[in-house]
C-alpha cells in the first residue's frame, strides 16, 4: 500500500495549497476573463487536462485534485458507494453550456486580446482577501456536503467541471489509437472476491470489469486502489491502448464523430481567438487600462506593487507640475477644466487606483496611507526634482494632507478642495457618516459582487447606480452632464 500512502501525501499537499490555487481551477474565472477577451490561467489549465488525458487519463483526479482529496476525506466518514445511475450526466449538463458560453463570450469580446495566467489573482495567489475566502469556503463546503450526504466522491460524479475535459481527451485518444496509462487484468486469475469493487473510490464495478476483460471506464481515475487491494495481483498498470482504436464500421463512425467534434470545438476557439465577432462586445462599464492598452496610462509603484493608472496630460512637460487628484469614486472627467492652466503648468490628472479607468486593486491597497503614497509615486514619475502644485478634492484632499506631512519638500503649493477633515477629531467622526475604506463596507461590496476584484464591471455598475444622481448634482449642471462615469441613464 506504499503507493496509496504516496498518493494521499500528494493529495494532502494539494489540499493545503488549495487556497492559493483555487482560482486556477475555477469555472467562473475563464468566463469572467472571456467577457473581456482574455484567456485566463484557469482555462489554460483545463486545456492542459484535455491534451494530457490521452496519455494520463484522469490521474489528476485521484492524485492531485484538491476536490478529490476532500472526497476521499469524506469517504472515511461515509464510505457509501454512489449509485451512479444517471447522476453522472449532471456534470455534462454543466460542462456543455459552459463551453458554449465561453466561446460566445470570447466572440462577443471580439476574440482573444491577451493571455493572463494570473488573472483574478493577487500576485498569483487566489485567497488573499475576505471575498476570496468566502468563495473558497463555499466550494469546500459543497464538496464536503455532497460527500457526506451522497457517498464516495459524489462531487466528482455530479458537479465536477474539470472531469469532462479529461473524459473527452481520453475518449479522443482512445479513438485515435494513442497509447497511455491504463489498467489491465488477468481475468482467468480472478476469484471474484469483490475486494477491488468495495475499495474503489469512484464506486465502479471493478470485479465485473475484470470478468468482462475490459478495464477502461470514463470514471476511472487510475488511483490504483484496486491494483493494491487485489490479493491475487490480478490487476495492474500498463502502457498502451487496449481499445487500439475503434474497429469496423462502428469504429469509423466513432473516429469521424470524434474528428468532427474536435473540429467544432477547435473551430469555435480559433474563431474566438482570431477576432471574429458576433456583436459589438457590450460591457456594463468601459474597460480599464489593463484591459484596453490604447488608453493613456502610466505605471507607478505603490507599496512595492506596480499598478497602472489612467492619465490625462496637458501642457508642456518642462512646465511646473500641477497634479490633480479626483475625489474618491470619481474619475478625471469633472476635472478636465484644469486644462485651462496648461499654458503655465504641466497638468496631470489621473484616476486613482481602483477608480475610473485605472487598474482595479484589492481593498487592502486602498487605505488612506497608501493613497498618499500614490500621490508621491505620481509626483516622482512626472517631476522627480522640482516641487509640484497639488490639488486634492474630497477624500483626495485628505490624501494630499497626509502626503504633505510626509513629503513637504515635494510640494510648492497645495489646494485642498472640500476635505472631510484635517484634524484627528474630524477624521474620527467621518466613519460615523460613511467610511468607504472600512473593512465591513468593502467586504460587503465584494461579497455582493460574487466575483473577483479583477472582474470589476458588476461592482462598478452597482456603485455607479447608487451614487450617480448625487454625484451628478454635486459636480455638474443636471441638464448638461458629462459622460460616464459621473452621470448616465439614471
Amino acid at each position: 500500500m506504499k503507493r496509496q500512502n504516496i498518493r494521499k501525501a500528494v493529495q494532502l499537499v494539494s489540499l493545503l495549497a488549495f487556497p492559493a490555487t483555487i482560482y486556477y481551477m475555477s469555472p467562473a474565472i475563464p468566463l469572467m476573463a472571456a467577457a473581456n477577451g482574455i484567456v485566463a490561467g484557469s482555462l489554460l489549465f483545463f486545456l492542459l487536462l484535455f491534451v494530457s488525458a490521452p496519455l494520463l487519463g484522469r490521474l489528476f483526479c485521484s492524485w492531485v485534485c484538491p476536490a478529490g482529496a476532500i472526497g476521499d476525506l469524506t469517504t472515511a466518514v461515509r464510505p457509501a458507494r454512489v449509485n451512479r445511475g444517471r447522476i453522472h450526466w449532471i456534470k455534462y449538463l454543466i460542462w456543455v453550456p459552459w463551453v458554449g458560453g465561453l466561446v460566445m463570450l470570447l466572440l462577443r469580446a471580439g476574440g482573444v486580446h491577451s493571455v493572463q495566467i494570473d488573472y483574478a489573482t493577487d500576485h498569483g495567489l487566489s485567497v488573499t482577501d475576505f471575498h476570496a475566502l468566502v468563495i473558497y469556503l463555499i466550494v469546500v463546503a459543497v464538496f464536503l456536503v455532497l460527500g457526506l450526504a451522497v457517498g464516495k466522491r459524489a462531487g466528482c460524479h455530479t458537479i465536477c467541471w474539470m472531469a469532462p475535459f479529461m473524459i473527452a481527451g481520453r475518449f479522443v485518444g482512445r479513438r485515435l489509437g494513442i497509447p497511455g496509462i491504463e489498467l489491465r487484468a488477468r481475468s482467468e486469475a480472478c476469484t471474484a472476491c469483490g475486494t477491488c469493487t468495495s475499495g474503489c473510490p469512484m464506486s465502479l464495478p471493478v470485479s465485473s470489469m475484470v470478468a468482462a476483460g475490459r478495464m477502461q471506464h470514463s470514471d476511472c481515475s487510475l488511483c490504483g486502489s484496486c491494483v493494491d487491494r487485489c490479493p491475487r495481483k490480478v490487476i495492474g498498470f500498463a502502457w498502451g491502448n487496449s481499445d487500439n482504436g475503434a474497429k469496423g464500421k462502428r469504429g469509423k463512425l466513432l473516429r469521424s464523430a470524434t474528428v468532427a467534434l474536435g473540429v467544432l470545438i477547435t473551430g469555435g476557439f480559433v474563431a474566438a481567438g482570431s477576432g471574429c465577432s458576433l456583436g459589438s462586445g457590450v460591457h456594463m462599464v468601459p474597460p480599464t487600462v489593463t484591459e484596453d492598452p490604447s488608453l493613456p496610462s502610466a505605471a507607478i509603484v505603490v507599496d512595492g506593487k506596480e499598478r497602472h493608472i489612467h492619465v490625462r496630460e496637458f501642457g508642456d512637460a518642462s512646465n511646473p507640475l500641477l497634479m490633480v487628484a479626483p475625489g474618491s469614486l470619481s474619475d478625471v472627467t469633472p476635472y478636465l477644466a484644469f486644462e485651462t492652466f496648461a499654458d503655465a503648468y504641466h497638468v496631470v490628472l489621473w484616476d486613482l487606483r481602483g477608480n475610473g479607468l485605472s487598474e482595479r486593486v484589492p481593498s487592502s491597497e486602498l487605505s488612506p496611507s497608501l493613497m498618499a503614497e500614490e500621490l508621491h509615486a505620481v509626483k516622482q514619475l512626472y517631476s522627480s526634482d522640482a516641487p509640484a502644485t497639488v490639488v486634492g478634492h474630497s477624500w483626495s484632499a485628505d490624501f494630499a494632507a497626509i502626503y504633505l506631512g510626509r513629503y513637504p519638500e515635494e510640494v510648492s503649493q497645495a489646494i485642498l478642495l472640500e476635505p472631510t477633515g484635517l484634524t484627528s477629531a474630524d477624521m474620527e467622526s467621518v466613519p460615523n457618516v460613511v467610511n468607504l475604506f472600512s473593512t465591513g463596507y468593502l467586504d460587503k461590496a465584494w461579497i455582493a459582487d460574487i466575483m473577483s476584484p479583477s472582474s470589476h464591471e458588476a461592482l462598478d455598475f452597482r456603485m455607479y447606480a447608487m451614487l450617480s444622481s448625487a454625484v451628478r448634482d454635486y459636480f455638474v449642471d443636471r441638464d448638461h452632464p458629462p459622460p460616464w462615469p459621473v452621470s448616465g441613464p439614471f
